[in-house]
């Protein structure tokens, strides 16, 4: 199976694709976002990238976004009941 070398768009985001055949591809996004922590700016750029990365990839292949996403949701386990469980730290989950 032919495929490309992973390609850093930054230091929070690459991509790499693999192609099935001659017709069907498969693009990996690898994401890792900017925690709470990091500027508005950095948050936005990383999103704008995440963004121009899926629009550049062709509406036939077939696309897998995965990675850390640093989402938080609290500890309210009754409106995630598929998500989280009653076990936590604190206020993480």
């Amino acid at each position: 199976m032919p495929q490309e070398h992973p390609r850093g768009i930054s230091a929070h985001l690459m991509t790499m694709k693999l192609k099935l055949d001659h017709v069907h591809t498969i693009v990996l996004l690898s994401t890792y976002v900017p925690t709470m922590s990091y500027p508005d700016g950095d948050k936005e750029a990383f999103y704008s990238s995440l963004n121009d990365a899926i629009c550049t990839i062709p509406h036939k292949d077939r696309v897998f976004v995965f990675g850390d996403f640093n989402a938080r949701v609290g500890r309210d386990c009754t409106a995630w009941p598929k998500v989280l469980v009653t076990y936590s730290v604190g206020s993480e989950n």
